[in-house]
């Protein structure tokens, strides 16, 4: 007999959040809409330490260590990671 696996499927969306740790009715957003993705911009970001555990605390939601996150990140004096 053949395996079954579980296939999750993901919109092709890539949304953002509102802070620098998710709320409980994003938790719900993301976890019901299943985008592709979550991009950070300098509002989710305040050090290496926090930034790391927003980062743990989605993939564990989504249950996928390889989950995409990105940052808009522009360099230069549009620098989003200027705190690390």
């Amino acid at each position: 007999m053949g395996v079954i696996k579980k296939i999750m499927i993901r919109r092709a969306i890539i949304i953002s959040i509102k802070g620098t740790k998710l709320t409980n009715s994003e938790k719900k957003i993301i976890i019901k809409g299943k985008p592709w993705g979550i991009i950070l911009f300098k509002r989710n970001l305040a050090s290496f330490r926090q930034a790391k555990k927003l980062i743990d605390s989605i993939k564990n939601l989504m249950k996928d260590n390889k989950y995409p996150i990105l940052i808009d990140e522009e360099g230069g004096s549009v620098s989003r990671l200027s705190n690390f």
